[in-house]
């Protein structure tokens, strides 16, 4: 039987790449010293089997831009923007 092989994406640099694609380099300020915010997105498989359902996306990233402006990080992209990556990334992944 052949198993199937998951290649995962992520969001990077403005793009959606390979996971190992994504390289940081070791001076990197969040890297270092632990600068960031952090908040985590829930989504429900649908009894289909094949739909995941994602949960307050719009109030999830709201709080991410929220949080980011209190430690002064200045997010390049808006919440409708934040919105319609994740979305591609779930249906990509």
């Amino acid at each position: 039987m052949a198993k199937d092989t998951f290649h995962p994406y992520c969001f990077f640099d403005g793009q959606i790449v390979p996971l190992e694609e994504a390289k940081v380099s070791v001076t990197t300020h969040a890297l270092q010293y632990g600068t960031g915010v952090f908040g985590g997105i829930r989504g429900y498989l649908s009894s289909d089997g094949h739909t995941v359902n994602l949960f307050r996306l719009e109030e999830h990233f709201t709080r991410i831009h929220r949080s980011s402006k209190l430690i002064k990080i200045v997010l390049p992209h808006s919440v409708e923007q934040l919105i319609e990556v994740t979305k591609q990334l779930v249906e990509k992944n």
